[in-house]
């Protein structure tokens, strides 16, 4: 991983809108990361258990159905944990990525 020179950052922050640099709007997206990263954390503990399962030549029905699932039901809890900023613009960019 590179490390960082502080004219880097300073380069790094002057292409962020101002916007996005007032408290309220990084207190904000730290906590949308924060939930999404959970809600990461705990599919990907679900996918990995299907794919040990596929590991040990254990054949698995509807295996795309259950991922699929498994990623819906991700998305579906990212909103309900993020219900009070489901209309910023932040949440929207965050999901839409996912």
């Amino acid at each position: 991983m590179k490390n960082l020179e502080k004219g880097d950052i300073s380069a790094n922050l002057n292409s962020i809108p101002s916007e996005n640099l007032k408290e309220e709007t990084l207190v904000e997206m730290y906590k949308i990361e924060t939930i999404f990263s959970e809600i990461l954390r705990s599919s990907a503990i679900n996918m990995a258990e299907l794919t040990k399962m596929v590991d040990e030549n254990n054949k698995i029905n509807n295996l795309g159905k259950k991922a699929s699932d498994i990623l819906q039901k991700a998305l579906s809890k990212f909103e309900e944990n993020a219900l009070e900023y489901v209309d910023s613009k932040n949440f929207l960019k965050k999901k839409n990525k996912s």
